[in-house]
């Protein structure tokens, strides 16, 4: 697939369970990865366990919906000596799930966060790939219903925005559409699990690691033409 030694992945949401799934898959590919979440302790505990596997990890402890972090997170990453290859917005990836008070912070992690990270990223960018993640659907409620629909719409326009302004960069910028994913409905009730897959045309869940895969081949140069795409990957779910 083309990747090299000496590059890094950025993950917004580092310390999450998907942020530290695709820090893993890429940092045992040889880069470096610097993972960004706003919750200092579990990004310490995170970049401790990938250190222990050889990865190379740099944890920042930044709120990507601040300007004044994300200015200040830039400057820190201008200095880095490998090139950046990859930018992953993985933050709030729950926040459907999640539902009562919380909803409001967590949406705008997933989409100011991300217009936050392109925004103030990009300058570090030359001949590379961002991947704007959307979050994981809800089981059922109107409201969460609602929610995302809100953000999926979010996020498509500004994945075609950042598209077209970067591309004479020769960034690439696109958006991942996952189902349901085994590590994010692991502690859902067997039969209402059972039921779920009933539903699911592969008739299973998916894995983080395939997600990391989709990543893997929208970063390589298989995947240079594409741009601009909100790309499904749901088991044929929501076909």
């Amino acid at each position: 697939m083309g990747l090299l030694d000496n590059k890094a992945i950025i993950v917004c949401g580092g310390a999450g369970v998907v942020g530290v799934e695709i820090a893993t898959f890429f940092g045992e590919r040889g880069y470096s990865a610097i993972l960004l979440d706003k919750n200092s302790n579990k990004l310490a505990e995170v970049t401790g366990v990938l250190e222990k596997k050889h990865i190379s990890a740099t944890g920042i402890t930044v709120d990507l919906t601040s300007k004044e972090q994300m200015e200040k997170a830039a400057r820190d990453l201008a200095g880095a000596t490998e090139q950046i290859a990859i930018l992953v917005n993985a933050a709030a990836l729950k926040v459907v799930q999640r539902g009562g008070a919380n909803w409001q912070e967590g949406a705008e992690a997933v989409l100011r966060g991300s217009r936050n990270s392109i925004y103030y990223f990009s300058d570090l960018l030359e001949d590379a790939s961002i991947v704007n993640m959307l979050p994981f659907p809800e089981k059922g409620t109107s409201s969460g219903a609602s929610l995302y629909s809100s953000l999926k719409t979010g996020i498509a326009s500004l994945t075609a925005v950042s598209a077209r302004k970067l591309s004479g960069k020769s960034v690439r910028v696109n958006a991942i559409v996952p189902g349901f994913f085994r590590e994010i409905e692991e502690s859902m009730d067997k039969e209402l699990l059972k039921s779920l897959k009933e539903k699911i045309p592969a008739q299973r869940l998916g894995s983080i690691s395939e997600l990391a895969e989709l990543v893997l081949f929208l970063s390589s140069k298989s995947g240079k033409y594409i741009n601009g795409a909100q790309i499904p990957i749901d088991g044929g779910f929501f076909s």
